[in-house]
């Protein structure tokens, strides 16, 4: 079983949720959804998949669902809550 989690389970999506959580850092809504679609795909590549590849069972604690709710919503970023 492999447990991950969303920013941040890769270098790059290290990288990217220090950006994200940094209160001088300030995007626009479209900017911040292609961030979070930025780190998903290297989640997915470097993480989910090759987890998936080994047979293993792979648990998130959240993934694209979570990213359309936020955005719905109108939900303030991560580096607002």
């Amino acid at each position: 079983m492999v447990v991950t989690f969303e920013p941040g389970d890769t270098p790059v999506g290290a990288r990217l949720r220090e950006l994200l959580l940094d209160p001088a850092t300030s995007v626009t809504a479209q900017t911040e959804a292609l961030l979070y679609a930025a780190d998903r795909a290297e989640h997915v590549a470097h993480v989910v998949a090759p987890a998936l590849d080994r047979g293993a069972v792979v648990i998130s604690d959240r993934y694209i669902d979570s990213s359309i709710a936020t955005r719905a919503t109108g939900a303030a970023s991560m580096s607002r809550r």
